[in-house]
């Protein structure tokens, strides 16, 4: 099954990697705003997933304004290689 995925042309990183989820569990935590994300497991689903991580930096009124945005995906597969899709720095 093939996953299509955000256009990386507007990310400065993309990286995959595989997870082992026992529990049916994939929930990430901001800990500067203390919040916690929705679980990414398909509805609780155990088992080994893909992790794909779109990041972009942004400049926005000089460097004490620039931020950063994330979009992270999970998805059902198997392999735990590293794969780097894009990397622009």
């Amino acid at each position: 099954m093939a996953v299509r995925s955000a256009p990386s042309r507007t990310r400065d990183k993309v990286v995959e990697v595989g997870y082992h989820s026992p529990g049916g569990q994939i929930v990430l935590y901001d800990s500067l705003s203390g919040t916690e994300l929705p679980n990414l497991a398909l509805n609780g689903r155990k088992g080994h997933y893909r992790i794909r991580v779109h990041y972009a930096w942004f400049p926005w009124k000089g460097e004490a304004q620039s931020g950063q945005r994330l979009l992270i995906m999970a998805y059902p597969g198997k392999g735990d290689k590293e794969i780097v899709h894009r990397n622009r720095k």
